[in-house]
């Protein structure tokens, strides 16, 4: 949107050309010539971006991978959805975390739903044993960066010219 009100505000036509025709990349191309503004999508693979691939599955179409988008944080994702014409529908979604490594990927977490009440569960305490100190060594890691970016000029310095 930034984009669009500074383009608008300049009254003038661009040739524009986007890399990539994932998510953002289409998204970037639709407000822009939506704006009146020529566009073109340079992709390296030969058809659509990484992000932006469909199947057809048992008589409809699905996105791969699959995009889970929450409502409250997608709103500008979701509105060009339902503008376009696309359909969405609710799922209720678990939560799963894995470790990458050079030859293998594991699952140290997955979550459900009690049966009594739905209250969120954690599956495998296995894992969280396993890997939960990478997880809390991450958090005190980035609790850390956090604490010295308020802390730093530049963080200052964007705040007294806001």
């Amino acid at each position: 949107m930034i984009i669009k009100k500074i383009l608008e505000k300049w009254d003038i036509i661009l040739d524009i050309a986007i890399i990539g025709s994932g998510m953002a990349g289409l998204a970037a191309a639709r407000i822009l010539k939506d704006a009146g503004h020529t566009i073109t999508i340079f992709e390296a693979l030969p058809g659509r971006g990484m992000d932006s691939h469909s199947i057809e599955f048992d008589g409809g179409i699905i996105d791969a991978p699959l995009r889970v988008m929450n409502p409250h944080l997608w709103k500008n994702t979701l509105s060009l959805a339902a503008h376009l014409g696309i359909k969405t529908f609710p799922v209720r979604t678990y939560m799963s975390c894995s470790w990458l490594f050079e030859d293998r990927t594991e699952t140290w977490l997955t979550t459900s739903r009690s049966r009594i009440g739905n209250f969120p569960i954690i599956n495998n305490r296995k894992g969280i044993q396993q890997y939960g100190w990478r997880l809390v060594k991450g958090m005190l890691q980035l609790k850390t960066a956090i604490h010295q970016f308020f802390k730093s000029k530049l963080c200052t310095r964007q705040i007294s010219q806001n």
